[in-house]
């Protein structure tokens, strides 16, 4: 062998060499680790409330409640798009933000008889009195969008108002949390009132509705300066991990010049709430349900069977009501979806060791476009809650190092991961908007 050729072995041995991983394993170039894809929030216990709002830390199977809920809903003889309050619950939600021109004490009872809890809106003191020992209340919500709707309108008489308000209401009942529910305004310049407003109640709520209209630049990511990514992580970290966070998820359109948007796909929904729970909330609310309500604010919401057009308000095209049902039917199996996670939602997160990688010929639109928390189930194993935020397919590898043998079945459909048996890792095709749920049991750890 001349000196040429010992020279181009020794070369083609360090190129071999510099392919193989530190545990021996030939190393794949078009696998990149994705380092922000992995969130840790609430390894310590999970801030959540029972169904009559009692603070608790950790899940109890007994007492551990996880509000699905809908923004506007009306009785029966209200002229909205369901038949009443019965319709809601067989739907899959279990607590209701009722219209505020409905009154209080009467609607509340009607509530509890379908089997729902209530949030009630600018309650009077009196209204507090009256009802704070009634079984079917979950909570008292005050303010709404205060960020927004109070910007340049005496924001600092605003506040304390509601912290007076805040004050009379806990010395009549102790017992129900009392909190705002903001916009997503948390950019400057209001991104200091927005903390000091979403630090305020004993419940951290915000909005964020970021499917634009067709007419509005599309966005490919659920993920930008005010995304839910963005919204939800702030809230959380504002509360210190100690305060459920009860998130409102865009369920309408909006005819506006200035602010227009569509109604979500079903595939859109779901991505926004797994997006939302997989960055801390603890609790859902869909705005909202189509009734003269909505379509009196220029709004279009969901329902089974929404009409064309109420006694009042903005007549909906055919192509929205299409979309206003589809997402209805979406959202009932979402329903279902998160009455199954719930307990491992509320549930700590794991902290298991874990890695996300993406393939680098699957180009993103974020630089983070897969999001995943590991949970903790209380009926045994791991559940794992992935997300893709953009609207762009990814090809994705989780790998649990210190693990030997595992096994990865996704929850709903039942079918077990791409991955060799015996194996630590397992690869999934994300469409856009993908959301999954799956279940991780660990056969052998490594020695």
């Amino acid at each position: 062998m001349n000196f040429l050729e010992k020279t181009c072995r020794a070369i083609c041995c360090i190129a071999f060499i510099l392919t193989i991983s530190t545990n021996g394993e030939q190393k794949d170039e078009k696998w990149e680790k994705s380092l922000n894809s992995v969130q840790i929030v609430y390894q310590n216990g999970v801030p959540h409330t029972d169904s009559k709002g009692q603070m608790l830390r950790h899940y109890d199977n007994a007492r551990s409640f996880f509000p699905i809920g809908i923004y506007h809903a009306l009785d029966k003889d209200s002229g909205s798009g369901v038949n009443g309050f019965n319709d809601l619950k067989k739907a899959g939600f279990n607590y209701c933000h009722f219209w505020e021109g409905l009154s209080s004490v009467e609607t509340v009872r009607a509530i509890g008889a379908a089997g729902l809890q209530a949030i009630v809106h600018h309650p009077t003191i009196e209204t507090v009195s009256t009802l704070k020992d009634n079984p079917a209340v979950l909570a008292w919500y005050l303010d709404e969008e205060p960020t927004g709707s109070y910007w340049e309108k005496d924001m600092e008489g605003k506040f304390k108002a509601f912290q007076d308000k805040y004050k009379k209401i806990k010395e009549i009942d102790p017992k129900h949390p009392v909190f705002i529910l903001d916009c997503a305004w948390i950019t400057p310049p209001a991104t200091q009132w927005w903390a000091k407003w979403n630090s305020a109640g004993d419940i951290t709520a915000h909005d964020n509705y970021p499917i634009p209209s067709s007419d509005k630049p599309v966005r490919g990511s659920l993920s930008f300066d005010q995304g839910i990514p963005e919204t939800v992580s702030l809230a959380v970290s504002l509360s210190k991990e100690e305060k459920p966070m009860w998130f409102c998820s865009q369920a309408h359109s909006v005819k506006s010049t200035h602010f227009g948007l569509s109604i979500p796909t079903p595939a859109q929904e779901r991505a926004m709430v797994y997006t939302a729970l997989i960055h801390g909330a603890t609790g859902i609310i869909y705005f909202g349900l189509d009734s003269f309500v909505l379509r009196s604010g220029d709004c279009v919401g969901i329902a089974p069977e929404p009409p064309e057009k109420y006694n009042r308000g903005i007549k909906a095209s055919k192509l929205q009501r299409e979309m206003a049902k589809k997402l209805w039917s979406g959202i009932i199996q979402l329903n279902t979806e998160l009455s199954i996670l719930a307990p491992s939602i509320l549930s700590s997160t794991s902290k298991m060791d874990y890695e996300v990688f993406l393939n680098s010929k699957w180009k993103p639109i974020s630089s983070n476009p897969i999001r995943t928390l590991l949970k903790n189930n209380p009926n045994g194993g791991m559940t794992l809650l992935l997300v893709n935020i953009d609207n762009t397919e990814q090809l994705v590898k989780i790998k649990f190092p210190k693990v030997k043998r595992l096994s990865a079945i996704d929850v709903f459909s039942k079918n077990a991961c791409d991955m060799t048996d015996g194996s630590n890792e397992f690869e999934l095709y994300c469409p856009a908007f993908d959301a999954r749920a799956i279940s991780i049991e660990i056969k052998e750890l490594n020695k």
